[in-house]
């Protein structure tokens, strides 16, 4: 292949790709209440909730959008989890519908020729539309949809090429058990299993794989972004880890099921189902989907007890023995164990909104450098609905104590730690209240107003340094609320006299107020929560 073609491809399937999130991305704006009560409506049987998963990825050609949403619906208690886990068999099987997509409309169809023509009329949109967010996003999801089949041609043009490599040589046939790890490694680099089939279709189309080939890598596309669900769960509640664990069995499973299927096959059995070798690897693909579903159906509601029986972490079986015999004080300490954990991922994470993150180390164990490969530039909103789900799974431990019989002492030291858990998430709830703000000084022409932003930046690093060295000194604490207090003052001080010497205008004053009352709110009860932390039984 030149370097020409190269770079068309290139181009072509980084535009694939681009589109495909700026189509989830839309997906995901689109998705309302009604969409969310469908699912929840759909899922009040296992038999609905595999057809409700099933339709619902088929229809939205987003396996992710649906399984955020159950990820949402379990963590929340909104469905049981075997409940959740029979609408990821569902969306496991629907998203075998985008490679017919792919196949029928890329290949066997010129759908980039009228996709030029939606694009010329869906683009204007995005900028007329920019305030209605409804439209808005109805027209990016049309210019990413053109974009996906404009990215797809690029592809489709490049590989046409007879000069490239060829995959399957005469004499030295490469047996499809080898593809399954290709194809394990292509979804890990691109993480989209959407992007890693529709490469695939495009390969075997131009006849640089063979039936065989292909059709291993695509039952193995979902591996990539089942590893990678896998991995942004750890942070997640325990129900949320448990689907993320079910879904990569479930493809793990697809993976060993076409495995076997390959035993039964002729030898080079090219358009074995279709004349078409792509139609032949979307059915394949589909027919060993539909077997795991067959096949784990009847296991849905044993497996959720498997999973709820062999996944639950230490505290929570350590939580219920205690409380079943009593033993209060060891299950506030638990709880107290995990307040603290979460207390320390809250300072990370207002450090990381505040810009005042540390570096992160270089030195990686194998996972952790696996996983920070897989998972970058987590959002802070994501970050931020995380530590509110743990938060409730807290508070929740805490509302069955309360029906217990306790001593006025564990009672104090109850009401500590649920005090502590509201101040968690408010401490990080003030400084998301100003992230727009810190944005606006960042970009601000104002050059007394942008240095306001280093200000900041600086008070905010001595006192998190500050914490760290106090956060288990109950007098160290108490003196850093006074200082707290005073700095507020002084920050309303300065701010006003930078108003009054016109140094900036009246609504920045008002800006640079809000956040410092923002960023008060915060360290009152981040030095509240450690406060409460300290006043319960030593661990």
């Amino acid at each position: 292949m030149s370097g020409y073609k190269v770079s068309v491809f290139i181009a072509g399937l980084v535009l694939f790709i681009y589109a495909f999130r700026m189509l989830e991305e839309s997906l995901r704006s689109l998705a309302g209440r009604s969409f969310k009560k469908f699912l929840q409506r759909e899922t009040s049987q296992k038999v609905k909730a595999v057809l409700g998963g099933t339709l619902a990825t088929a229809t939205l050609q987003s396996n992710s959008l649906v399984m955020m949403l159950a990820f949402s619906f379990v963590s929340t208690g909104v469905i049981t989890l075997s409940s959740a886990i029979a609408l990821v068999l569902g969306a496991n099987l629907g998203i075998t519908f985008n490679s017919w997509l792919i196949a029928w409309f890329g290949f066997n169809i010129n759908a980039d020729v009228w996709s030029y023509y939606l694009l010329v009329l869906s683009l204007p949109g995005t900028v007329f539309f920019g305030k209605h967010t409804k439209l808005k996003w109805l027209t990016n999801l049309l210019v990413s949809f053109s974009l996906l089949f404009i990215g797809l041609s690029y592809m489709k043009i490049a590989l046409n090429d007879g000069d490239t490599i060829n995959l399957i040589w005469e004499n030295n046939y490469l047996s499809p058990y080898w593809f399954l790890a290709i194809g394990i490694l292509v979804s890990l680099v691109l993480q989209s299993g959407f992007a890693t089939i529709t490469l695939i279709i495009a390969m075997v189309n131009a006849r640089h794989l063979s039936f065989e080939q292909g059709a291993a890598m695509a039952i193995a596309s979902e591996i990539g972004p089942s590893v990678k669900l896998l991995l942004t769960s750890l942070n997640e509640s325990t129900d949320t880890k448990k689907l993320a664990s079910a879904n990569l069995i479930i493809n793990l499973f697809a993976l060993i099921t076409g495995g076997v299927l390959f035993i039964f096959l002729p030898e080079h059995s090219d358009g074995l189902i279709f004349h078409n070798m792509s139609l032949s690897v979307a059915c394949f693909n589909t027919i060993v989907k539909l077997l795991v579903v067959v096949m784990l159906f009847p296991f849905v509601s044993k497996s959720s007890l498997f999973f709820k029986n062999s996944n639950r972490s230490a505290n929570e079986i350590s939580l219920k023995r205690k409380t079943t015999v009593s033993d209060n004080a060891s299950a506030i300490k638990m709880i107290q164990t995990a307040a603290k954990k979460l207390a320390t991922e809250t300072v990370a994470l207002n450090k990381q909104a505040l810009g005042i993150a540390e570096e992160m180390s270089t030195k990686y164990s194998l996972f952790g450098y696996f996983k920070k490969m897989l998972i970058t530039g987590v959002p802070f909103k994501d970050e931020y609905h995380s530590l509110k789900v743990r938060q409730g799974e807290q508070l929740e431990r805490c509302a069955e104590l309360l029906h217990e019989e306790m001593n006025p002492d564990d009672v104090e030291r109850l009401n500590g730690m649920i005090r502590a858990l509201r101040n968690i998430v408010h401490s990080s709830k003030n400084i998301k209240n100003i992230r727009a703000n810190l944005k606006e000084l960042s970009e601000s022409e104002n050059d007394s107003y942008y240095g306001e932003l280093e200000v900041i930046k600086s008070n905010e690093r001595s006192f998190y340094n500050e914490l760290t060295k106090q956060e288990s000194q109950p007098n160290g604490l108490m003196k850093m609320s006074i200082d707290n207090a005073q700095s507020h003052d002084e920050v309303i001080k300065h701010t006003l006299n930078l108003l009054q010497g016109r140094s900036v205008t009246e609504e920045q004053a008002s800006t640079l107020l809000n956040i410092h009352r923002e960023i008060y709110s915060s360290h009152k009860a981040l030095i509240e929560v450690f406060t409460d932390l300290n006043s319960s039984p030593a661990l």
